[in-house]
């Protein structure tokens, strides 16, 4: 390594100066392309967050199991969901199934009448209540939400999309009350969450 750099130091002081200047360009160069690569970083994590909360939500509901085995399931939608419009697209389940999405108003009097799955996105206070208060006595139900509170309240999968990769916690409790099965690999993924 020495000797291949003796040369440049034997040089001219003139073209000592050109190669540090150079060395010196190179370095802000690449500075440079560091720097206006971070935001195409971020703008990829932006991107992929919708497809992660797609890819869990869809994940949740293949490992879900309703009474007399429905070839569609409806999922419907309330309140403010910033990832409601990759939930919106019906699309089928890998086992075959079909999942149609619905948004429910939260004005007068909310349906929750032919509802599979429930997604929740943010709800003024009492609204939460009021919906599951409407849902039809014995109607099997999953309760998903980007609130983790409502698995305090009565809800069963709350998404955490504090992470790239989105998780999420699991209310045993409200499940075992839901009508839906689930499969146990699912229940493997989540954190528990206790009821209060």
């Amino acid at each position: 390594m020495l000797r291949s750099f003796m040369p440049f130091l034997y040089a001219p002081r003139c073209l000592r100066k050109i190669g540090w200047y150079a060395l010196g360009v190179l370095l802000w160069l690449w500075a440079c392309g560091a720097a206006a690569q971070a935001p195409q970083t971020a703008v990829a994590a932006q991107v992929a967050a919708p497809a992660s909360v797609k890819q869990t939500v869809w994940g949740i509901l293949g490992y879900a199991r309703w009474p007399g085995h429905p070839p569609t399931i409806q999922l419907c939608l309330v309140g403010e969901t910033p990832y409601g419009a990759v939930l919106q697209l019906d699309e089928f389940l890998p086992d075959g199934r079909q999942v149609l999405a619905r948004r429910v108003a939260l004005e007068g009097h909310a349906s929750l009448e032919g509802c599979h799955a429930l997604y929740a996105g943010r709800l003024r206070a009492g609204q939460w209540q009021r919906l599951m208060a409407s849902r039809p006595p014995g109607q099997p139900l999953l309760t998903l939400s980007e609130d983790p509170a409502y698995c305090q309240q009565g809800g069963m999968f709350c998404l955490d999309m504090s992470r790239p990769q989105v998780g999420f916690e699991l209310s045993l409790d409200s499940l075992a009350r839901s009508g839906v099965r689930v499969n146990p690999r699912v229940l493997g993924l989540s954190r528990y969450k206790e009821a209060n």
